[in-house]
């Protein structure tokens, strides 16, 4: 009898690794295009994370106010029967984050975060001066000015856009976002429309 379940698990498992090595290479696939439709880049260097992890990328555009852009994609460890549940709990969904270095610094500071996702609340930002909004039918907390709001609430194309900062410090424009098929695309487009309109102001 635990011969059985040791068979019937070694089945299940490596059932678990093909299937999801499988799903996480055509995702990997999948943004690496999505990206590089919605950027079209000069010049590109990606490295992979792990085996089936996802990928780090660096990008030069010839985009007028950015100077380079990074992008990170963190897949779940799907083709894990044992792990995989785990980091349904942990991890919860898989990661996009798109980083843009900005030739100008912007005027101000602004955070766009998704509250019921990232467990961010008024006092994790500036409790004084971040507002609730709603965007897509989900709240938001937003913590700059108005027509800073303006242009960076255009990032946010979908509720699945979790974060959108934009800091003077360290001249960056950032997105994070649980990607799937077509978003990864549209943000990194929209960030570039973005950064457009930033440096023309």
């Amino acid at each position: 009898m635990i011969l059985l379940g040791i068979f019937i698990l070694a089945g299940a498992t490596t059932y678990q690794f093909f299937k999801g090595r499988r799903k996480n290479l055509e995702l990997m696939r999948l943004y690496v295009k999505e990206l590089e439709r919605g950027l079209k880049p000069l010049d590109k260097n990606y490295t992979i994370l792990g085996i089936y992890s996802g990928f780090k990328a660096d990008f030069k555009i010839s985009e007028r106010g950015v100077e380079r852009v990074e992008a990170s994609i963190g897949l779940m460890p799907r083709e894990s029967l044992l792990y995989y549940p785990i980091s349904m709990l942990t991890l919860k969904h898989d990661r996009f984050y798109l980083v843009l270095r900005l030739s100008k610094r912007p005027k101000s500071k602004c955070q766009i975060v998704k509250e019921k996702v990232l467990k961010y609340s008024r006092a994790d930002l500036n409790k004084d001066t971040t507002k609730e909004v709603s965007l897509h039918g989900e709240k938001y907390l937003v913590d700059c000015p108005l027509e800073i709001f303006e242009k960076l609430k255009e990032l946010v194309v979908d509720k699945d856009v979790l974060h959108v900062a934009l800091t003077p410090e360290t001249k960056v424009l950032y997105v994070f976002a649980k990607p799937k098929p077509g978003l990864v695309e549209k943000v990194s487009r929209k960030a570039l429309e973005v950064a457009r309109a930033l440096s023309a102001s």
